[in-house]
């Protein structure tokens, strides 16, 4: 099974045929299971948790081996990478195989498949034989449409932040033409008119990021509290606030390189 899975044991030993269970019911429990290295960790933080128990109820479970870090099949779940082991195989109508090729010949295994497990039984029926990655596709599938929706909804927020800040912008210089045309009557460069610009856009955006990026953590913890989420992590608020830092940057420059382009001659046109 560990070969299959692809599976690399970094202590202890794999099972024993012996110590396999084939029944119908759950009677009778295996005592032996081998487990992730990250289930490991967090259940025996201080120590290997190699040669120690865990609980299958009230039934006392011996781990007799440890992997590197495998995924569980229900990748939603707040701990995938928590996995246990047990040499346990239920007798029911229902069963699935999982077998591993060599690369390449994937397609020829699957087709050979059915045939030979008639062999074994005749009145077998088959359903569902399909590549790994077809499964987790599938079973991930919502997930992607809804990412691939939001990361659609993301990118519009930040053109539409940035056709804002390009339109405030020039509105500002606009209103502010006289001015502009003053300073530069009075020995202002035309680096400094595109300088005071930008500051000034740098003032508001980063006013508005610090109280967004409060926001979204105080948020985030809501929402761990209501549906058992993970915490947001701060890199990515402070990844966001960078990039939103920069891209209102960029909406500012060509305003601001308008504005250095006003002529000193607008400040005397009204006198």
């Amino acid at each position: 099974m560990l070969n299959t899975l692809g599976a690399k044991l970094i202590a202890g030993r794999n099972f024993y045929p012996e110590e396999v269970v084939h029944a119908d019911n759950y009677d009778k429990l295996p005592s032996t299971t081998i487990v992730t290295k990250d289930f490991a960790e967090e259940l025996y933080p201080d120590g290997s948790a190699l040669g120690k128990s865990l609980y299958q109820g009230e039934d006392a479970v011996e781990i007799i081996g440890i992997i590197d870090t495998i995924k569980g099949p229900w990748l939603n779940d707040s701990r995938p990478a928590n996995v246990v082991i047990f040499p346990f195989n239920l007798s029911q109508p229902r069963t699935g195989f999982l077998v591993r090729t060599e690369p390449g010949k994937r397609a020829q295994v699957m087709a050979k498949v059915e045939e030979i497990l008639l062999k074994s039984e005749s009145r077998r029926v088959f359903y569902g034989i399909e590549g790994l990655d077809e499964s987790k596709a599938s079973y991930l599938a919502r997930d992607t449409l809804v990412m691939r929706m939001l990361m659609v909804l993301i990118v519009v927020l930040v053109l539409v932040t940035a056709l804002g800040i390009f339109g405030l912008t020039l509105f500002n210089i606009s209103k502010r033409t006289k001015q502009i045309g003053t300073r530069r009557a009075l020995g202002a460069r035309k680096s400094a008119i595109v300088r005071y610009f930008l500051i000034e856009n740098l003032l508001v955006a980063g006013l508005g990021l610090v109280i967004g990026a409060a926001l979204a953590v105080l948020l985030g913890q809501q929402l761990m509290k209501i549906f058992s989420l993970p915490s947001l992590s701060l890199s990515f608020v402070l990844a966001s606030a960078v990039f939103m830092l920069i891209m209102s940057l960029v909406a500012a420059w060509g305003p601001a390189l308008r504005a250095a382009k006003v002529a000193p001659s607008i400040a005397t046109r009204s006198i």
